[in-house]
């Protein structure tokens, strides 16, 4: 459920859910999202055009990857084939904000992407990547 107020999701309380009762909930655990250990660039700004956002003042979700995705080196793209992508999102970017992304690696074949809005982190992106060449 999202907080209007603090633009955050937070947990519904199980009986709001009107289920009957004794009747078991199973709950989903937030995704773990590795912690960068090896900085590939600088934290840099990212600069959003007027078709980036929506009818809502939100930024497009999959303006979220295309911009993620143009930090990388090209190198990246070619000696790696990118496996699986994981995005969350802990509030929207909006029209007029200025975000940025910090790319890192977690380890070797994972990379890790947040973007922030005033020093706040508001969407992590995690990619994991295999060697073209097939090694590790």
């Amino acid at each position: 459920l999202l907080n209007q107020s603090s633009r955050t999701l937070t947990r519904l309380d199980d009986a709001a859910l009107g289920l009957p009762e004794g009747l078991p909930i199973r709950r989903v655990d937030r995704l773990h999202f590795p912690r960068i250990t090896t900085a590939i660039g600088i934290t840099r700004p990212v600069g959003l055009r007027p078709d980036d956002i929506d009818h809502n003042q939100h930024l497009h979700n999959t303006r979220y990857f295309d911009l993620a995705m143009g930090m990388l080196p090209p190198e990246q793209f070619q000696l790696y084939w990118c496996e699986q992508i994981d995005i969350r999102f802990r509030r929207e970017i909006v029209a007029g904000d200025q975000p940025r992304i910090m790319t890192g690696r977690a380890d070797s074949t994972v990379v890790v992407q947040r973007f922030c809005v005033d020093d706040n982190n508001v969407a992590e992106l995690v990619t994991r990547w295999r060697r073209r060449d097939g090694n590790a």
